[in-house]
């Protein structure tokens, strides 16, 4: 109680557009190591109180238009400031600019909102797969995302909330040590570092705005379709 009365009643949430050079070659672990300096940017944010996400990573997609990538922020205009500073080290040339939310923007009235959750079927202490070359998922996701016929507008968002408590980290070890004779090397070194680094809590999400809802609902559809065949198992609610 004492928490939720000296909590703002409400705050507002920026939108970054990020553009990112083409002539930039990122690699994923350069993604990998730009999570976790965010994880240090962010402030902690308490579950059980049912606090919003800090940070949102959205990838846009609209009638006749270049998926655009975001970045939703929920703070104070100093952590906006410091996010973009994050977000232009990326590399030479890149542009972090505050600009209007597109879900915000075309959500209007008589449209239609549809959206859905995505989660992993396998447990959470098992390693994410990274991928060492092209991303199977950017090349069978980002062609999804282009709106079908009646859809305004297709989002994808991954939603982090940082989570300051270490002790998730026991059940990674004691998964790293049942796997200590079946796993291969480069197995238990991605748990390791998963054991060694920070944690958020993750939801992806699926969001469509449409004319009609059967067209709103068919965009998420495809949308997970494609985010389901080329990750690891994964189930929308």
């Amino acid at each position: 109680l004492y928490a939720q009365r000296i909590a703002p009643l409400s705050q507002d949430r920026t939108f970054i557009s990020l553009a990112v050079p083409l002539s930039i070659n990122t690699k994923p672990d350069e993604g990998i190591g730009l999570i976790r300096t965010l994880h240090g940017v962010l402030p902690p944010a308490n579950l059980k109180l049912g606090a919003p996400s800090p940070l949102v990573l959205r990838w846009t997609g609209m009638p006749e238009q270049p998926i655009k990538q975001g970045v939703s922020v929920l703070g104070s205009a100093d952590l906006v400031v410091s996010i973009q500073k994050t977000l232009e080290g990326l590399g030479k040339g890149t542009e972090a600019d505050i600009a209007d939310d597109p879900i915000i923007k075309e959500l209007k009235g008589g449209r239609y909102l549809c959206w859905a959750d995505a989660r992993l079927q396998a447990p959470d202490d098992l390693p994410i797969a990274i991928p060492s070359g092209p991303s199977p998922l950017q090349d069978a996701l980002l062609p999804a995302m282009a709106p079908q016929s009646g859809v305004i507008l297709g989002d994808m968002q991954i939603i982090l909330r940082p989570v300051p408590d270490r002790s998730w980290r026991t059940a990674v070890l004691s998964r790293l040590e049942s796997l200590k004779v079946d796993a291969g090397a480069a197995e238990r070194r991605v748990m390791e570092q998963k054991a060694a680094g920070p944690a958020f809590e993750v939801a992806v999400r699926l969001i469509a705005i449409a004319e009609k809802p059967e067209a709103g609902a068919q965009m998420v559809k495809t949308m997970g379709n494609a985010l389901s065949s080329s990750a690891q198992g994964i189930a929308t609610a």
